[in-house]
This record gives C-alpha cells, sequence and structure tokens, in this order.
C-alpha cells in the first residue's frame, strides 16, 4: 500500500515539473509574439497526425491529412478553428483526433491554421477573415483535392467547385458567416459547440455586454489582445473547475490514459494566441454587442445577409455541459435559418465535446453527415464524470 502511495506521489511530482516546464515556453513564446516588431516566425504544430502544408499565405497556413482510402469522388472538408485557440485541438492525442478519424473514414481532411498573428495584423477586420482569408483557404483545399496540379485544370466533375466546413466554437460563427456569403459553394456545414445567440444569461453574455464593456477602451489601450487576458477571463467564468481538475489528477495519476489526457489538454488549453486588434473590436461589437446573427442585421464586405435564405445542410454539434456556449445558444439557429439542420447534443463540455471520452461520438456523427450516411437528431448521456471545459 504504502508503494502504492509513493508511486502515487512521485507520478504527479514528475507531472507537475514536466508540465510547469511545458506552459512556461509556451507563456515565454507568446509574450515574445506579442511584443514582437518585427516578423513572427512560423509556429510549430503541435498535433498528433503527419500533414502536409498546401497553402500558406502570411501566418495562415491550410494543413492536409493524408489517409490510405480512395477520396477522389468526395467532397473535401476544411475545420476551422477558433481565432483565440490552437488548431490542433481537433488534432490533440492520436487515440482521440477528429482530424486522424475523418481522414481514416475517406474524407480529404484539411485544417486551416491562423498561425500566430503579430502587430501588422492589428489592422485587418473581422470581416477580412471571415470573408477573405477563409475564401483563401477554401480555394486552395479545392484545388488540391479537385484539380490537377501538372496543368492547373480543374477535373470535370461537376461538385468540383464544392467544400464542406466544420467550425469549432468562434471558428463555427465565422463558418457560418463564411457559408453564409457564399453560399453556392458549401456543400455542408458543420457547426461545434458554437455560439449563434450572444446575449443570454450566461456570464461570458452579461460580462461582453455594450452596457458593461467598453471593448474600444481595451483594444485601443492594449492593441492586441493579450492572451493572457482572454485565458484568465474563460477561468473566471468557472473558477473552482481549476480545483476540481486537480483534485480528478490526483485521483487518476496511476491511470496513464487519464494522465495523457490531462498533460494534453493543459498544452492546448494554455496555449492560446492574441486576438489582432480590429478583428476583436468587429467580433464584439458584431456578435456581443448587436447580436447580429439572431437579430438578421450581419453587413459583412457591404452585403446584407439575409439568414432566412441560408439552405446549407447543417449539423449542429453541441455540449450539455458547455458553461462556454450553452445549447440554447447554439439551438437558436433552427429558427433563424431554412436549412434542414440535424442537431447532436452530447454530454461534455466545452472542450470536452472535441477531445474528451465522449468525442468519439461527435467523430462518427461528423464522418456519417459528410460521407452522405443519415445522421438523427439525438441526445448522447454519457455514464462517466467527463466534463473537460
Amino acid at each position: 500500500m504504502s508503494e502504492n502511495i509513493l508511486e502515487h506521489f512521485d507520478r504527479l511530482i514528475n507531472l507537475s515539473l514536466e508540465n510547469c516546464q511545458i506552459l512556461t515556453e509556451i507563456g515565454i513564446s507568446n509574450v515574445e509574439n506579442l511584443l514582437a516588431e518585427q516578423e513572427v516566425e512560423k509556429e510549430e504544430y503541435r498535433g498528433v497526425t503527419p500533414f502536409e502544408v498546401v497553402y500558406q499565405f502570411d501566418s495562415l497556413r491550410v494543413l492536409k491529412f493524408q489517409g490510405t482510402k480512395d477520396t477522389s469522388e468526395k467532397i473535401p472538408i476544411l475545420l476551422i478553428p477558433s481565432m483565440i485557440n490552437r488548431s490542433y485541438v481537433m488534432d490533440l492525442m492520436k487515440d482521440n483526433t477528429l482530424v486522424g478519424f475523418l481522414k481514416d473514414s475517406g474524407l480529404p481532411t484539411y485544417l486551416l491554421d491562423w498561425g500566430n498573428p503579430g502587430p501588422r495584423h492589428n489592422h485587418l477586420p473581422f470581416e477580412f477573415y471571415v470573408d477573405d482569408l477563409i475564401k483563401l483557404a477554401c480555394d486552395a483545399v479545392v484545388r488540391d483535392a479537385c484539380c490537377k496540379k501538372t496543368t492547373g485544370t480543374p477535373c470535370k466533375g461537376n461538385k468540383c467547385n464544392k467544400i464542406s466546413l466544420l467550425g469549432y466554437c468562434m471558428g463555427g460563427t465565422m463558418a457560418l458567416l463564411h457559408s453564409a456569403l457564399h453560399p453556392e459553394r458549401i456543400n455542408k456545414l458543420t457547426l461545434l459547440a458554437t455560439p449563434i445567440n450572444f446575449i443570454d444569461d450566461s456570464t461570458l453574455s452579461h460580462w461582453a455586454r455594450k452596457e458593461t464593456f467598453n471593448v474600444d477602451a481595451l483594444v485601443n489601450t492594449l492593441g492586441a489582445v493579450d492572451p493572457l487576458l482572454l485565458q484568465s477571463s474563460f477561468l473566471m467564468v468557472k473558477p473552482l473547475s481549476q480545483l476540481q481538475k486537480w483534485k480528478t489528477l490526483y485521483e487518476s495519476a496511476l491511470n496513464q490514459k487519464s494522465v495523457d489526457s490531462f498533460i494534453h489538454l493543459e498544452r492546448w488549453v494554455t496555449d492560446n494566441i492574441p486576438v489582432p486588434r480590429e478583428a476583436y473590436r468587429d467580433y464584439l461589437k458584431l456578435c456581443y454587442h448587436k447580436n447580429a446573427v439572431v437579430n438578421n442585421k450581419v453587413v459583412l464586405k457591404g452585403q446584407e445577409i439575409d439568414f432566412r435564405n441560408f439552405k446549407t445542410p447543417i449539423l449542429n454539434i453541441m455540449a450539455k455541459k458547455d458553461h462556454i456556449v450553452p445549447i440554447q445558444s447554439s439551438q437558436v439557429l433552427k429558427d433563424l435559418v431554412s436549412s434542414e439542420i440535424t442537431e447532436v447534443i452530447i454530454d461534455a463540455g466545452h472542450v470536452g465535446v472535441a477531445m474528451g471520452k465522449k468525442a468519439r461520438e461527435m467523430f462518427q456523427a461528423v464522418a456519417k453527415f459528410n460521407l452522405g450516411d443519415r445522421v438523427k437528431s439525438c441526445c448522447i448521456v454519457g455514464d462517466d464524470d467527463d466534463d473537460y471545459n
């Protein structure tokens, strides 16, 4: 018994030292990038699935994950992460990776990696990211998946110009807006833990409202929004979760799989990036102040978007324990658009739905939906305490 206790504490000490070193390196890198006055060097991708870069524009990269199945007749899917967090949350662990599952299912799978923004990006508006940059990424995917690279001649399939999108959290909101701007291009849209209604009873909603949050004062003072500021804000939404997290780690320290999950998750959670000044200002005003999607008052690049005319098929995956994006915030979408919407609710938290124990249910739903198989609207309830946030 005493040997087990010693082993227990020894493992916790080693784990803490290893994680502290990793988090310190990430923190130093983020601060250096935030203060940099020159070009930021290319960041290392910390996902687990082999890839190749098929396109790069400034800090943005499009990563391709090559599977073993023939994908020539399949419409490619581009995964779009939040601008706040690193993209590899969708490729976090070897046994639990969305990109790995999709490429092994036979889907041409690509990931948009925003890269690490610097001061040179602070003047770029939110609509530039939603329209121009996502369009560049989509074009790159279509060229790679559907066109003959040797001649540049498009293949003759009638679906050659189509692409499907999957957006996670803020990336989902951006994917929805881009799809509304270019409906003729988007085959299917998958939303994962995506906020739609930004004015509700959640803590973040109250904090970010126009009456209480002067976003102009913040960005005019700071420039880019510091990742440490963003991360501390999310932690304060549920402050006791940090104590619960370490308690759970202590109780499962002899479980190799649980410890590995903890290490990978902590690396990602603390590996945040700054949000460029004007993009952050525009996003807050459009979504949290105007609640423009719900109020059907979105104007991007001079184009008014009427969501009542939006007909692209949607898979809307929500997390039952999500305290960042409550179910009601996402579920309201079915009342705003004319699309056929399939809703899947998974018993997990905001991060757990993407990489936790129940994430495989999400993987399967996404693969079926984009491969043309029927997915039924459902609520997937688990029997454990997996509530990563």
